[in-house]
């Protein structure tokens, strides 16, 4: 990136046949070079220069540099014009906000801003904000309230000059960079300030609510994007290996309400990523007034990838106070892998903190066909083992990206050993006919010939079933297809009329394992199988590419033969886009689809064949 050092002395020459540049002023765009002098004074070592706005190469912003070592002031900062404004800034009773979008790599990052007097700098105020987000955030800074130690803003003074400090009070470690964008007095006519962080807490409306959090101990959080779910915000935390054993993150000063606990209420839970299974999480609440008023409880991770944890506060950590009704809790800090000093940075995220147990948190979808694994912050993909099976959604072993079902059957699960879709049901009855008998579903095993068997029924009437089988043809991933037609031996036939809303899988159906297997279980639907087919085709496939998508998306299916029909349903299984055809559309517009996790079903006479793609805009 090309940067143009606004000190230069050329910019104050007025050229033959050109007028001079004015004085900078509120509000200040960075985009008027021609007619306007942005030049700007750093000192304590930083340097600006206008730049290119890193999210938006048609925008010109200011960049600053606060550069690493012992030459750097914690006060470092910039005067927004080489001198003064224009004009004096209008502050008056009930009018005393600035307004600036800032973009900073952290959330947390303290951003002060000062007002003065040119021709007296003894005649000055300031007053300090935090960034709430990653990226672009537009800051308001309220000089009513001044930051501690600054004198109170006066109204009959003269205010013509703006300083601008990022990360105030702080050296960095390294050099850090920030950008300035339309700074402008909006006195007190923009709206309200963002709303304090309470529960729930979702990191999703930075618009309207101010995220900011506090890391003590070694910690480094900021808010990014899910790293499952590009459509989703999380928190990040960072633990290094040079963080304390007790590193933790506040979720911002204090939050908007206390927490209601009372006797039949003490749970809180939250949506908790990491690396490891068995990972002590512990949660701490207490009084922001009164430190010494807190509880603490711990939790451990089960898994791989997203978990949801639960933290019973009627049973709290060893050593701890216990919970008190009268007190207040309006504070809530987490420590990840707590009392243990990591050997190299672990990294982990945050999502969905709320209070009262389950059925007071997020409400998600009911899982439905198809089922993908991957939206997990908009459905519930509870599942159900029995017979000794232990199931749980984790990270594909075979691709980081992707999400799916694992499914573990130790040597003391019974022959019959199963896991249920759902925790009971699922949304919709599966909609089978004359014609459309068939279920598919990606299965990994270790060994072929491992046989799966599929059950429908009714939820209602657990006497209403069918079960069909099908067997592994390779190790590694297979598309099984469990034709319901053509049930099981003993089990009845398929009927119509009935009610099949219920989904179990039996790997090694019939088998008591020697010693503990796994499966992995993804893309569980149901599709037609094309009529008039003398031979399922297991091998043909096809792809969908670009993926992610924006716009459009192009279908290479020249594997398979006779493609009749193209069916688009999101990660819900709501069909989106269906289309009967007799040769294969090779385009299709997605640009009007939200953005997330969609799958495309092709039906040929290959058989019915499922991919995966993504849409971001």
């Amino acid at each position: 990136m090309k940067k143009i050092i606004l000190s230069l002395f050329l910019s104050s020459i007025c050229l033959v046949g050109m007028s001079q540049k004015s004085q900078i002023d509120l509000p200040i765009t960075w985009d008027d070079t021609v007619n306007v002098d942005y030049s700007v004074i750093g000192f304590g070592n930083d340097t600006a220069y206008l730049a290119a706005d890193p999210t938006s190469a048609s925008n010109i912003v200011l960049e600053i540099i606060k550069p690493s070592g012992t030459a750097t002031q914690t006060w470092a900062g910039v005067v927004l014009g080489n001198d003064s404004l224009a004009t004096a800034i209008p502050f008056s009773a009930g009018n005393t906000t600035i307004i600036a979008r800032v973009y900073s790599s952290a959330i947390g990052i303290p951003m002060r801003m000062k007002v003065e007097n040119e021709s007296n700098g003894g005649i000055f105020t300031e007053t300090e904000v935090n960034t709430t987000v990653v990226g672009w955030d537009t800051l308001r800074f309220d000089f009513s309230s001044p930051a501690t130690g600054a004198p109170g803003l006066v109204f009959t003074n003269t205010y013509d000059k703006i300083a601008f400090f990022p990360n105030f009070g702080t050296v960095p470690m390294a050099n850090e960079t920030y950008y300035i964008d339309y700074v402008d007095f909006v006195g007190g006519s923009s709206g309200p300030s963002k709303a304090q962080i309470d529960l729930p807490i979702t990191w999703d409306d930075t618009a309207n609510v101010n995220y900011s959090i506090i890391d003590f101990g070694g910690n480094v959080s900021s808010s990014v994007v899910d790293p499952t779910n590009a459509s989703n915000l999380v928190l990040k935390t960072d633990k290094p290996s040079t963080a304390q054993s007790w590193a933790g993150t506040t979720l911002g000063a204090a939050l908007a309400t206390a927490i209601p606990f009372t006797a039949s209420s003490t749970i809180m839970q939250a949506r908790i990523w990491s690396a490891a299974s068995g990972i002590p999480v512990l949660m701490k609440v207490e009084d922001q007034t009164n430190a010494g008023i807190f509880v603490e409880t711990l939790a451990n991770t089960s898994r791989v990838g997203w978990d949801t944890l639960t933290f019973d506060f009627a049973n709290p950590s060893p050593n701890n106070q216990a919970l008190n009704f009268a007190n207040t809790y309006d504070k809530v800090s987490l420590f990840f892998n707590f009392n243990v000093v990591p050997t190299a940075t672990e990294t982990y995220y945050t999502d969905d903190v709320w209070f009262g147990g389950a059925a007071s948190g997020p409400s998600k979808a009911q899982i439905d066909l198809p089922i993908n694994w991957d939206d997990t912050s908009n459905v519930s993909y509870a599942v159900t083992p029995f017979g000794g099976n232990i199931s749980s959604v984790v990270t594909d072993p075979t691709n980081a990206s992707n999400l799916v079902l694992k499914v573990e059957k130790p040597a003391t699960a019974q022959s019959w050993a199963g896991t249920t879709m759902g925790s009971a049901a699922l949304a919709t009855a599966i909609p089978f006919a004359a014609s459309n008998t068939v279920m598919q579903a990606k299965v990994w095993s270790a060994a072929s010939g491992i046989p799966v068997l599929l059950k429908v029924e009714d939820q209602t009437n657990a006497g209403i079933f069918v079960e069909t089988l099908a067997s592994t043809s390779k190790v590694g991933w297979d598309t099984l297809t469990f034709d319901f037609s053509n049930p099981g031996p003993n089990a009845q036939a398929l009927n119509f009329a009935n009610t099949y809303d219920v989904v179990s899988i039996f790997f090694n159906f019939n088998v008591v394992p020697s010693a503990l297997e796994t499966y992995y279980l993804d893309n569980l639907s149901f599709g037609q199988l094309a009529t008039g087919i003398s031979e399922f085709k297991a091998n043909p496939t096809f792809t969908v590419y670009p993926n992610p998508a924006s716009a459009v998306v192009t279908i290479d299916a020249s594997l398979l033969e006779n493609v009749n029909q193209i069916v688009v349903t999101n990660s819900i299984g709501q069909v989106v886009f269906q289309k009967n055809v007799s040769t294969i559309d090779n385009k299709i517009d997605v640009a009007n689809f939200d953005n997330g996790v969609y799958f495309m079903i092709l039906s040929s006479e290959s058989g019915i064949k499922t991919s995966k793609f993504m849409v971001a805009k």
